[in-house]
């Protein structure tokens, strides 16, 4: 697929999902594509945001996995 293709198509329906007044900032990561990853966690608001990002910390305090896992999305990374 054409990823201009992609990115235009992404923006036009979150333009027309907002003038519905329809529109949600939460992406499934399944399905998210890589320029999406801009504030990817703010779509599963801010206390869910702030418990993953926490539960990151905790886990992996020397931010190995964010830092050196390719690809994919990370928090707070």
């Amino acid at each position: 697929m054409n990823p201009r293709w992609i990115k235009e198509t992404t923006a036009v329906i979150k333009e027309a999902t907002k003038t519905a007044g329809i529109y949600s900032s939460f992406d499934y990561m399944g399905d998210a594509a890589s320029f999406q990853t801009e504030a990817f966690f703010a779509g599963y608001g801010a206390e869910n945001e702030a418990k993953l990002l926490s539960i990151s910390r905790k886990y992996d305090p020397n931010r190995l996995f964010q830092t050196l896992m390719p690809g994919g999305f990370k928090i707070g990374a």
